[in-house]
């Protein structure tokens, strides 16, 4: 799923700094649509969308926006595959729509297919919100290609790609579904503080105050020492009341 451009949720404005210090991971990247069979197992990881300009670019963008939510509603991975392939047959050159494809191929353990679209989605958007994380992936396949990959880089790749797309369904006021993958991100590591960090925040939109109080709490225990006022801070109602002041 695809995060809308320029309108992240005021809520995510006053929570800057939560923004900053989550670490947006999806593992993938786009595989030709025209040549790249259909994955049975995969994960599509949303990423932030640049601008929009042309009616094929914006096209592109509610396909990409449709084929998450639904993959986070019915988890069923072809229809997935199919959305962000139309997509990018929508407009080929709209980053994101690479981007998401990438994530299942990278799934499918098609490690150099996958670092060569994460090249091209680096070559249509080199300053997009998710340049630096495709770089970071690309060098990051080295390790699959070569088998160097620990179990503790698997891990920590899975975690960071459900906060990744937990992020950007928050940002799309999918609460529920943002939910969900904060808590896949959650199992796979119980001592990070980011998937606690969603869940506060999605229970602050809801005005679920006690809820997102206990959720806060851990996201400090678990977050860095030299972070933990600065993670408070961005999760407290005060914060949420400030971004609902700037609307």
């Amino acid at each position: 799923m695809i995060s809308r451009p320029h309108s992240v949720t005021n809520l995510l404005r006053a929570c800057a700094i939560f923004v900053a210090l989550a670490i947006p991971a999806s593992l993938g990247a786009a595989q030709s649509a025209s040549s790249a069979a259909t994955p049975t197992q995969s994960s599509p990881a949303p990423s932030s969308t640049p601008q929009v300009t042309g009616a094929p670019a914006a096209k592109a963008e509610r396909i990409c926006l449709k084929t998450e939510v639904e993959f986070a509603r019915n988890h069923d991975q072809t229809k997935a595959w199919n959305g962000f392939v139309a997509a990018n047959q929508a407009d080929p050159s709209y980053a994101p729509a690479w981007f998401n494809l990438a994530v299942m191929l990278e799934n499918q353990k098609q490690w150099m297919q996958a670092q060569d679209d994460f090249n091209r989605y680096l070559k249509l958007a080199p300053k997009g919100p998710d340049a630096a994380r495709a770089h970071e992936q690309a060098v990051l396949l080295n390790k699959y290609i070569s088998g160097d990959m620990t179990p503790e880089d698997i891990k920590r790749v899975d975690y960071d790609a459900a906060i990744q797309r937990a992020r950007a369904l928050m940002s799309a006021g999918f609460n529920r579904e943002a939910i969900a993958d904060a808590g896949q991100a959650q199992a796979l590591d119980s001592s990070r503080w980011e998937a606690y960090a969603v869940v506060s925040l999605c229970m602050l939109r809801q005005h679920k105050l006690g809820e997102a109080a206990t959720m806060r709490d851990r996201a400090v225990e678990h977050a860095p020492a030299d972070k933990r006022e600065q993670v408070r801070a961005a999760l407290s109602p005060e914060a949420k009341a400030t971004g609902e002041a700037q609307k």
